[in-house]
Order: C-alpha cells, then structure tokens, then sequence
C-alpha cells in the first residue's frame, strides 16, 4: 500500500507514518515524500509523470487531496 500526501504535506506532517504504521499490520505499507517536500529532492521541470513514478503492480494506492489526484493518474498508468 503506497500513501500519497496531499500537496502541503509530507510523510511526517501529513498523518502519512501513522495510517502506514497502522495499515503494516496486514499490509506492506509505505508513506513517502513526494518530490521536493519533506526529505526528497526535486529536479526542475515540476512533471506529474515524476511524481508517480511506480515500483510494479500489484501495488494498493492511497491518496489524500492532490495525493488521491496523483494516485489516479498512477493507476491509470499502470493500466488498472
């Protein structure tokens, strides 16, 4: 299960660590910082193609605010 924060957030403001700790019970989960916040870098020209950059399928995605945006756009190029 990969969460995505919302814009404004990252994997330790935004309630990301907590639901994935709570989720690793029964899932692999992960919470992550999205491209130039938190603790990731970023690389000039902001591309949503860089932001959901996936490991492989079969993956379980949980966005919230412009993370569930992205989340979409992740499924939907995994073809799912």
């Amino acid at each position: 299960m990969i969460l995505v924060d919302g814009a404004l957030g990252d994997r330790v403001h935004a309630g990301g660590r907590e639901l994935a700790a709570e989720l690793r019970r029964d899932f692999v989960a992960v919470a992550y910082d999205r491209r130039g916040r938190g603790e990731s870098g970023d690389t000039p020209p902001y591309a949503v193609a860089r932001e959901i950059e996936v490991v492989g399928a079969p993956v379980g995605l949980y966005g919230f605010s412009s993370g569930a945006v992205l989340s979409l756009h992740a499924a939907a190029a995994l073809g799912v």
